[in-house]
């Protein structure tokens, strides 16, 4: 994907958002949730354009505080996912208050995933536990952190099979292993991005490459990569192969889980071995 492609959707992701913004309230309209507001304003901090950092920090703050307003209820994984993002990309750009507010709320996030089954976390999850852990220097969170990680990467190297039908991968089941896919190849290139602990950074490629084969690994009969549905893997693809999605057009998803399931790719620092592409833009 051209920049000029990747600032395209971007803007276009925040056009949308605009438009359903609602000033009475500050956010956007329900259903939208928190964390899609936290993607609005991620998106508007992307746009890198200073006149929307206002909008971008009043997004941010007020969801923050909502957060922690006692007692603060556990709070969804998805809505730390985003600020995590714009800790990583952007915290340096916002008022030292801002910061200290963002990270306070990850905190609070890490806390309560800490809390939880390893069984109910997923690779979002661990991504978030890992950024939390790294800047304030816990070591019992970064222990735990690493045994959810190498959990992830067991699941990734033995995935559970796919449903099939007389042997071959059906419809339901393509579609679903892209939906399955797509989120831990999301947290495995933001973990090779964002997270530097070396036990991370020396499996990570390894984790991302076997990941896309998994994916990539259909039946000779089946449509292929290009047939997934999903807005999001489709510019995932696109990101990684130039190639676009043989659904793909110059518009964006209207459903706001969808953009920012796009907004997520978009922000990716996407490196690939060339065996992978070849191997992903392979017939």
């Amino acid at each position: 994907m051209t920049e000029a492609r990747r600032q395209q959707l971007l803007h276009a992701i925040v056009d949308v958002w605009d438009r359903q913004f609602d000033p009475s309230t500050g956010l956007l309209p329900p259903p939208a949730t928190l964390s899609c507001n936290l993607h609005y304003a991620l998106a508007l901090l992307e746009t890198a354009e200073r006149p929307r950092m206002g909008r971008a920090e009043a997004l941010i703050s007020r969801i923050t505080h909502a957060i922690l307003l006692p007692p603060p209820p556990p709070p969804p994984s998805a809505t730390g996912f985003p600020l995590a993002l714009i800790w990583h990309r952007h915290r340096m750009r916002l008022v030292p208050a801002l910061q200290e507010l963002i990270s306070s709320t990850l905190q609070h996030f890490a806390s309560t995933l800490r809390q939880r089954s390893s069984r109910d976390l997923d690779a979002l999850d661990v991504f978030v536990m890992l950024s939390v852990a790294e800047f304030t220097f816990d070591s019992v969170m970064l222990a735990q952190a690493l045994a959810q990680f190498d959990q992830l990467g067991r699941l990734i190297a033995a995935p559970a099979s796919p449903l099939t039908s007389g042997g071959t991968r059906t419809r339901h089941a393509h579609i679903a292993a892209g939906d399955h896919w797509t989120p831990i190849l999301i947290a495995l290139h933001l973990m090779e991005n964002h997270v530097r602990h070396p036990a991370v950074l020396e499996r990570i490629e390894a984790l991302h490459n076997s990941a896309w084969k998994q994916l990539r690994s259909l039946p000779p009969d089946n449509a292929g990569l290009h047939e997934f549905r999903s807005a999001k893997l489709a510019t995932l693809i696109e990101r990684i192969t130039s190639t676009s999605s043989a659904h793909h057009d110059d518009s964006v998803p209207c459903v706001n889980d969808d953009l920012a399931g796009v907004l997520q790719v978009l922000v990716l620092n996407i490196g690939m071995p060339r065996a992978t592409t070849a191997m992903l833009t392979a017939a």
